[in-house]
């Protein structure tokens, strides 16, 4: 089913992951979600837009088979044919860090504190991949390259702690996508950071996206973040997505009432949006800030990642478990 609203481009390609019908209801009745439909295509970012408490970390984590044991799941969740809904166990096991991996909002908590980070980057790649010792070693640090960590044979021995905000995010993104999955789920990945560090983090996503060919379903409730990164945006709202379309088109011409108000709801929105330009001149100007060498530490803002802990970065966002991958 193509959600209303997507455009003949991106209906025409073969979704990765397609989401039909999803439902989620709790032991108590509440109903959680009512009927998601989203297609997520490779090489494109799907925004996945709403307020608070509308449905759109529980559509990611129905994606993962993380829902509470409290929660029950119907409808369908496919990756290139295979049906999700209902794999448990090694079969889901299998899956989770291979074909599709997860990063979380706060990467403060979703790395483990008292492993190492080269231990947390290459013991799942050895699982997935059967690599050996020496060459997942490798391979862990060509991710913490890929993602513009400065310094990765250094980087690998040391701790979670001793990193920028910023810079254990990537860290996270690199942990998730270090078997190459077909499909990363990023939920409110810059939550947790300072807006100049925001800015960092969204050029890799979209980088990674370009280079690796991901499908990549960026939940967050920031129409800016949106606007900078995402090819195809849908809205949610009490469990439902009550629009979806590409980017342009959501923010210039929104169908629903809902998106149309959280549009006005942006700071200096006063006057109108009618392009994808006004979102963005909405944004912090250093969103347009050029990205400079790895070795720049391009995170980093009240102290280096050689140690210490930082105290610039990190906003509070909450968030449980860790970057899917180490599962």
């Amino acid at each position: 089913m193509t959600p209303t609203g997507m455009t003949n481009s991106t209906a025409s390609a073969a979704p990765v992951l397609s989401i039909d019908d999803l439902r989620v209801q709790m032991r108590d009745g509440q109903q959680i979600l009512r009927g998601v439909n989203l297609a997520l295509t490779a090489g494109r970012i799907q925004g996945l837009a709403g307020e608070s408490g509308s449905g759109k970390t529980m559509t990611g984590l129905s994606v993962m088979g993380l829902l509470p044991g409290l929660a029950t799941a119907t409808g369908s969740i496919t990756l290139t044919g295979t049906e999700l809904l209902g794999l448990r166990g090694r079969r889901m096991n299998a899956l989770r860090g291979r074909r599709i991996g997860m990063v979380f909002q706060d990467p403060s908590t979703s790395l483990h504190p008292m492993l190492s980070i080269g231990t947390q980057l290459t013991d799942h790649v050895r699982r997935h991949l059967g690599l050996s010792r020496s060459t997942a070693r490798a391979r862990a640090a060509e991710m913490l390259e890929r993602v513009r960590v400065s310094d990765p044979a250094a980087a690998l021995r040391r701790f979670p702690h001793q990193f920028s905000g910023g810079q254990r995010q990537r860290i996270a993104i690199a942990v998730a996508l270090a078997c190459e999955p077909e499909v990363l789920i990023a939920d409110e990945p810059t939550t947790a950071l300072d807006v100049t560090v925001q800015a960092g983090v969204l050029r890799l996503l979209r980088s990674l996206a370009d280079q690796m060919g991901l499908a990549v379903l960026l939940v967050t409730h920031d129409l800016g973040v949106m606007s900078a990164v995402a090819d195809d945006v849908a809205v949610m709202r009490a469990g439902v997505v009550v629009e979806s379309g590409g980017r342009e088109q959501v923010f210039t011409a929104p169908a629903h009432e809902y998106t149309r108000s959280l549009l006005a709801s942006l700071p200096g929105a006063e006057g109108g949006i009618t392009s994808l330009d006004d979102v963005r001149s909405l944004l912090a100007a250093e969103l347009a800030r050029p990205e400079g060498p790895a070795d720049a530490d391009p995170d980093a803002d009240t102290d280096s990642n050689t140690g210490g802990s930082h105290t610039g970065s990190d906003k509070g966002g909450r968030t449980s478990g860790r970057s899917v991958g180490q599962r």
